[in-house]
């Protein structure tokens, strides 16, 4: 367990905004919250609210689904004996892989956005997310609601990741014979190169 650093969404909510977004709602829709909101006029933090923010990071979840991975490759070689000017070792190879139901611990900022910045439609306290943050429900209703603990566990992110890349591997080997008369033993020149292309990963879910 350790403390967090994070930015609490319902922080300055008010009982009346005309610019009321889905996080605001999704806020006066917990009822800890709402409850100081409604004694006070707003949730307003302290300092000491905000920078007490306890929690537990990588924890256990029977809930997980296995990664499922789709991956290709092509590729070209090239090996040729030149004679006395040496033999080329050539090779291109592209390789893609699809990552589905990837396994990550979110960050714990990630999992209060999770909760509350979703459509009002979908908003759940039962939520994986929601389910992984604790608020005080022993000050009511004046002091209520600040955030105690926000947890992060292991969970399954929708969506697939992709990663694909090049690599390129080049050498040449000669006999030092061949290019100095008289010299003795081989010499070989090798080269690999690598390019990542994208690693590209949709946004996280919640059913994990």
């Amino acid at each position: 367990e350790n403390f967090a650093t994070v930015a609490d969404p319902c922080r300055n909510v008010t009982a009346v905004d005309d610019l009321t977004t889905d996080v605001d709602n999704n806020c006066r829709a917990d009822p800890l919250v709402n409850a100081r909101i409604t004694a006070t006029g707003s949730f307003g933090l302290t300092l000491a609210e905000r920078q007490g923010v306890g929690g537990f990071t990588s924890g256990g979840n029977t809930g997980l689904d296995a990664e499922v991975a789709d991956s290709y490759n092509i590729g070209l070689v090239v090996n040729h004996d030149f004679g006395a000017p040496g033999r080329l070792m050539a090779s291109v190879d592209f390789w893609r892989i699809e990552l589905d139901q990837q396994i990550a611990v979110p960050t714990r900022q990630g999992t209060l956005n999770g909760c509350y910045d979703v459509d009002a439609a979908d908003f759940d306290l039962n939520s994986d997310d929601c389910q992984d943050i604790v608020r005080d429900a022993f000050d009511l209703p004046a002091n209520s609601g600040e955030l105690l603990e926000v947890n992060s566990t292991y969970e399954n992110f929708d969506g697939l990741s992709f990663y694909s890349g090049i690599d390129v591997s080049l050498a040449w080997a000669f006999a030092l014979s061949d290019w100095f008369a008289g010299a003795p033993g081989d010499l070989s020149l090798r080269m690999n190169w690598g390019h990542a292309i994208s690693t590209n990963s949709d946004e996280r879910g919640e059913d994990g």
